[in-house]
């Protein structure tokens, strides 16, 4: 995640959609380069559905992310 200018922010977390309630939010970035970072959360039992979402802190410069979830599990 990066942001055009060091005024905005950028958070990333996942969301779930089905309880309307963060599941893990990472740390705000001001960094004007991309910055990785890593979200570990443990899924709420039963059908959930969860969404990667980036937050920027306003609406005076762009916000940029790449990202994608990854679930392990096991039966």
């Amino acid at each position: 995640r990066r942001t055009d200018a060091a005024g905005t922010s950028v958070t990333a977390r996942i969301y779930n959609v089905t309880d309307a309630v963060a599941a893990v939010t990472g740390a705000a970035s001001t960094s004007t380069s991309f910055a990785n970072e890593t979200l570990t959360f443990t899924p709420v039992a039963g059908v959930r559905t969860y969404r990667l979402q980036i937050v920027g802190s306003n609406a005076t410069a762009p916000i940029f992310a790449l990202g994608f979830v990854e679930i392990i599990g096991s039966d």
